[in-house]
């Protein structure tokens, strides 16, 4: 009966140990995986707040377009939403005064309209819950019908 008991707990030994040894690296791979993608966004969100405020490489004025198109790719980093609901407000303030920028005002009101939507309160759930893809899911609808005023 000894024998059995100590039979089982090599086993048992044998099996933690392994899981162990799997579970180690997997979980390491995992932490290094996440720090790389934090820090691959962190230099893409950057990059896009440099393409909307900086004029491109030898030209003197900044492209409209590009500017539209960074403000709505920046929808995609609620991590930064606090800082970026900032920036975009100072810069619709400045740049709202002239009229050529109505498109770009107009996409910085969106984005703006999408960032708070994305925060609300009753929303707050389905992040704890690590389900963003909802609140992204919903904050989209509100924007589709925002834009169809």
């Amino acid at each position: 009966m000894e024998y059995i008991n100590n039979d089982l707990f090599i086993k048992l030994l044998g099996v933690f140990i392994s899981f162990f040894g799997v579970i180690v690296p997997l979980y390491k791979f995992i932490t290094e995986k996440n720090l790389s993608q934090r820090d691959l966004r962190f230099k893409t969100y950057h990059q896009l707040i440099k393409q909307l405020v900086e004029p491109e490489d030898g030209k003197d004025h900044i492209m409209l377009d590009r500017q539209i198109a960074t403000c709505f790719e920046l929808r995609n980093f609620p991590e930064y939403f606090e800082i970026t609901k900032r920036i975009l407000s100072d810069l619709k303030v400045k740049w709202e005064q002239d009229p050529r920028n109505k498109r770009i005002t107009s996409e910085i009101d969106h984005t703006i309209k999408y960032i708070e939507t994305y925060n609300k309160g009753y929303l707050f759930i389905f992040q704890i819950l690590g389900l963003k893809i909802i609140n992204k899911q919903i904050a989209s609808r509100k924007m589709y019908s925002f834009t169809q005023r």
